[in-house]
């Protein structure tokens, strides 16, 4: 059995408080196992997981991490009480877009994508993120390990209400011609920056 369109999909619970889980590995009562993801076929326009009104957690773990075909939406409410959304292995949409975005606090390992854009009210990174597009990260930034961002000529910024980057570990942004902003405080916890 397989799934396909042209159009985009959205899968989300029916209950706002639904927690969400992506991935065989993953904890949540909405579940898609590895197995069931390898369903969606390449063509959708998007592939969204979660609801705008969503207030329950997204857990994303897989027993292989796969690489999604087409643009990615991880979502959950914007507004006080969205969920949080925790990515514990590596998210890859090859060269298409991933959004993730909530007013909870995000974590997330490795990352390879197209344009990168997330948004949460505390933002903790994991591992190394390598992009073709631009990144976009709207929220205070606390690097969890020793981070390199690479984009591919293409804009990395920093923005939001409270758009700090802290965390006593190595940090470089590698934009090669992209510009870098940064539109809050810059280590206020030190760290080493490296900007290339």
């Amino acid at each position: 059995m397989y799934l396909a369109s042209t159009g985009a999909l959205v899968i989300q619970p029916k209950t706002a408080s639904t927690t969400i889980a992506i991935g065989s590995d993953a904890t949540g009562t909405l579940k898609l196992d590895d197995a069931e993801l390898a369903y969606l076929q390449d063509g959708f326009s998007s592939i969204t997981f979660g609801s705008t009104a969503g207030t329950g957690a997204i857990a994303v773990n897989f027993a292989t991490p796969p690489t999604f075909a087409d643009a990615v939406v991880i979502r959950s409410q914007a507004t006080s009480g969205g969920g949080a959304i925790t990515v514990s292995d590596a998210l890859n949409t090859g060269t298409n877009a991933l959004t993730i975005s909530t007013y909870g606090a995000v974590s997330v390992a490795g990352i390879t994508s197209g344009t990168l854009a997330i948004t949460g009210n505390g933002i903790t990174l994991n591992n190394n993120i390598t992009t073709t597009g631009s990144q976009t990260y709207t929220g205070a930034v606390t690097l969890g390990n020793a981070i390199t961002l690479t984009s591919n000529n293409n804009t990395v910024s920093f923005s939001g209400s409270g758009s700090t980057v802290n965390g006593a570990k190595d940090f470089t942004v590698n934009a090669g011609s992209g510009a870098i902003n940064f539109g809050g405080v810059v280590g206020a916890l030190a760290f080493c920056l490296h900007l290339r």
